[in-house]
């Protein structure tokens, strides 16, 4: 398999981090999406901001978004998503049958 660019793993990175946060409930989903500047109106805001919109969205300071009960949860979460993907990802290629192009015989 030939080596792909960093431009293509930074794409697939990219496919596989928004496919995770999309899988997450709604408010999660929003809340993260901001945290990590996924959607566009999201780029010019500082991390204060945009902690203080995701903060807005669970009714709560960001100060109080900020402590491991929230904000640590919610990296969490999208740990896990991601971590399943990428292991269902992996398995999926481990238990496909190879062809003769892939060298069986």
């Amino acid at each position: 398999m030939p080596r792909r660019s960093i431009h293509d793993r930074a794409i697939s990175t990219h496919r596989i981090l928004t496919a995770a946060v999309a899988a997450l409930d709604p408010t999660d989903h929003e809340a993260i999406g901001l945290m990590l500047c996924l959607w566009p109106r999201t780029r010019r805001l500082t991390p204060e901001q945009r902690r203080a919109q995701a903060a807005d969205l669970y009714g709560i300071q960001p100060e109080t978004f900020r402590r491991p009960t929230h904000e640590g949860h919610l990296l969490l979460n999208l740990a896990i998503e991601l971590y399943q993907r990428i292991r269902d990802r992996h398995e999926r290629r481990r238990t496909l049958p190879m062809t003769e192009e892939d060298g069986a015989a």
